[in-house]
């Protein structure tokens, strides 16, 4: 049995801005439970233990292009496959399959926004499982919707 889909606007949401990179973002806390924060990369974990959410912003030391950034996230080996990518002036989206740690496949959004001088970027990912995906496609609107790049 599916479960239903959420609502973005009935989750426990609440605003996380990064003071180092200058990226902010809604994280839906109803959903997700903080379990790591390492040198600045939050990672959460579904309620469930199904789904996670990672958010982090990074130095673009080697001044790599939008492109180039995406063609190296989608090199993990974790990446089945990119069914989805969409690039704009300072953003680039990745969606498709992620399969972690062995685990059962599943699906992932991943969008990264470049700053302005494109010094640095901030990335936010998602994953959960295929079955979950009409409930999942709220959330990954309203994440999209509140991340802002870098300043």
């Amino acid at each position: 049995m599916l479960a239903a889909p959420l609502s973005a606007q009935s989750l426990d949401w609440g605003q996380y801005r990064n003071p180092d990179y200058g990226y902010q973002i809604d994280i839906p806390y109803s959903l997700f439970a903080p379990v790591a924060d390492v040198e600045g990369k939050l990672s959460f974990e579904g309620i469930d233990g199904a789904n996670r959410l990672t958010i982090y912003g990074e130095e673009n030391t080697d001044q790599l292009t939008l492109a180039q950034v995406a063609d190296e996230l989608s090199k993990s080996p974790s990446i089945s496959e990119v069914t989805y990518r969409k690039e704009g002036a300072s953003w680039i989206v990745l969606s498709g399959y992620f399969r972690p740690d062995g685990a059962e496949e599943q699906i992932f959004y991943l969008k990264l926004m470049m700053s302005a001088d494109r010094r640095t970027y901030a990335v936010f990912a998602i994953n959960y499982p295929e079955s979950e995906k009409a409930r999942f496609d709220p959330v990954v609107e309203r994440l999209e919707a509140s991340f802002r790049r870098p300043s």
